[in-house]
């Protein structure tokens, strides 16, 4: 359990330097197995909440790449696993991930927050709006809508190119 928590550690710690850049929900994620994974995308695929989600292809960030390729060298049944190799269930996960929010001085963050700070950088980015829905597995835009925090500097940005 040790190096579980550390192996999140380091992954959480990297998600929150690059603020956001993994979308998958929890279970998602946790169901992952080594042939999710595309090395030729980079890329995941997999999902099972909504049908625009099930068996959605997710690129992968070339600064995730490492951990996830880290992740699948420990020859795990799933991509993210214990110390025997097999899955972990939502609730370590969580459990992890609430330990680690709390020491990077995050203690409200919670695992969705990735998936809405991944949105609302893809919208910050430019990121075309039907590939934030596919990414994110949204079968509806008002729900991707939902998932996007904008800021007034964006805001600012955006009506200034109106001309």
């Amino acid at each position: 359990m040790i190096r579980l928590k550390k192996s999140l550690g380091t992954i959480l710690t990297s998600l929150r330097r690059e603020a956001g850049l993994t979308q998958p929900r929890v279970s998602e994620l946790l169901a992952l197995t080594p042939s999710s994974y595309h090395p030729e995308g980079p890329y995941l695929q997999g999902g099972m909440k909504t049908a625009a989600g099930r068996d959605r292809i997710v690129p992968i960030h070339p600064a995730i790449q490492p951990y996830i390729e880290a992740w699948l060298a420990k020859g795990g049944e799933r991509i993210i696993c214990g110390e025997n190799r097999k899955g972990i269930v939502a609730r370590t996960y969580r459990n992890h991930f609430s330990h680690v929010a709390e020491k990077i001085g995050v203690p409200q963050a919670t695992p969705h927050w990735c998936r809405h700070t991944a949105a609302s950088r893809m919208k910050l980015y430019g990121v075309d709006d039907l590939a934030i829905k596919r990414i994110l597995g949204h079968a509806n835009a008002n729900v991707t809508e939902h998932y996007t925090h904008v800021d007034i500097d964006f805001l600012s940005r955006e009506i200034r190119k109106v001309r």
